[in-house]
């Protein structure tokens, strides 16, 4: 056990989690089980209150070791700022082409992450299996139909309703007041297939309903085929090729961000700003809502939590949002309407979308 704490391990890691030095241990065991012998990592015929076998003590005093001493693998996940959000719409060029960039594919995926609070794999990438542009469903029987699509939003994913909440078919999307998104994705099972609106924010250069139009129209114009994930993207310098946006490129333009926008390298931000992932839009939208007045219980149904997670962030996040961030992305969720349906707009149609 100690050479494994040590970093003599198959992951070559020193000061491995409790879990993998338990494991180690457990394998190791088997082979003196399968020799006739009784489990060496307990006391024989020893339990405790409640019927547990009881580790041997040295065994015992160095699980308690690892269990206070070890660091963290990952630091803890800290909210971006209004200040990030905006930094990243400015980094978008006015040239033309610019809009199917990487740079407009990161503001548009930062602007809908942050008002729908959604998970990193819901609009990115992350570990890729070899050969593969994006990560799939797998292929079985549980899967059904859902099977070889893509886990990241897809175009049958985003309705747009007029003011009526009538569905709207292009090009009078265009002009839509609210945003209907369909999460197929979820850790859990109870939020899987979930639907939720968002209200539009005329004249607000962060609107979410104007960054899912745009979403629609580069995914459209890059054409990366059916059944693909909505955020994609050119290369500035190979227009050839269509990229899907990945978990790694949106934690790089946040911290790179940060990093402009609290240029002072003792602002707090930036003491943490390695605590700045992807997943930091999801903190966000959880103390903006918080911040807003929502109970807690209210917004782990709007962010499709199962978990105690939204108490966890509120907790413990180094930085607080402001008010004015606060009130938009309370003001733009709204209680929507959930009815599985044929979308009215299909792929074809959406490319006459101005």
């Amino acid at each position: 056990m100690q050479e494994v704490t040590e970093g003599q391990n198959l992951i070559g890691t020193k000061q491995p989690d409790i879990k993998t030095v338990q494991g180690y241990i457990r394998a190791a065991s088997k082979i003196a089980i399968a020799a006739g012998h009784n489990d060496p990592r307990f006391l024989p015929l020893a339990t405790d209150k409640v019927g547990q076998r009881i580790y041997v003590p040295l065994l015992e005093q160095v699980f308690d070791s690892v269990r206070k001493w070890t660091p963290p693998k990952r630091p803890e996940r800290q909210p971006i700022s209004f200040l990030i959000l905006t930094d990243l719409a400015a980094q978008v060029g006015h040239a033309t082409g610019a809009e199917l960039l990487t740079a407009a594919a990161i503001r548009d995926a930062v602007i809908i992450g942050t008002f729908t609070g959604s998970r990193v794999s819901e609009y990115a990438q992350g570990q890729l299996r070899a050969g593969s542009k994006f990560q799939s469903v797998p292929f079985n029987a549980a899967s059904g139909k859902q099977g070889g699509n893509p886990i990241a939003f897809m175009f049958s994913d985003f309705h747009f309703y007029s003011i009526e909440r009538i569905e709207l078919s292009p090009p009078a999307a265009s002009k839509a007041r609210y945003l209907q998104i369909r999460f197929r994705y979820c850790k859990g099972t109870a939020r899987t297939f979930a639907y939720r609106l968002f209200s539009a924010m005329p004249s607000f250069p962060l609107c979410p309903v104007q960054a899912a139009l745009r979403v629609i129209r580069r995914w459209c114009a890059l054409q990366p085929g059916a059944n693909t994930p909505l955020f994609c993207y050119f290369l500035a310098k190979q227009k050839s090729s269509v990229h899907f946006l990945s978990a790694k490129l949106v934690t790089q333009a946040l911290r790179a961000s940060a990093a402009r926008v609290y240029p002072n390298p003792n602002h707090i931000v930036r003491q943490h700003i390695g605590s700045i992932s992807s997943h930091s839009l999801r903190v966000f939208a959880c103390l903006c809502l918080k911040t807003a007045g929502w109970k807690e219980d209210d917004i782990s149904h709007r962010l499709r939590w199962d978990s105690d997670a939204v108490n966890f962030y509120i907790r413990q996040s180094c930085s607080q949002v402001d008010a004015l961030s606060a009130s938009l992305v309370s003001s733009s969720c709204l209680n929507g309407f959930s009815k599985p349906h044929t979308p009215a707009v299909s792929p074809k149609d959406a490319v006459q979308i101005s």
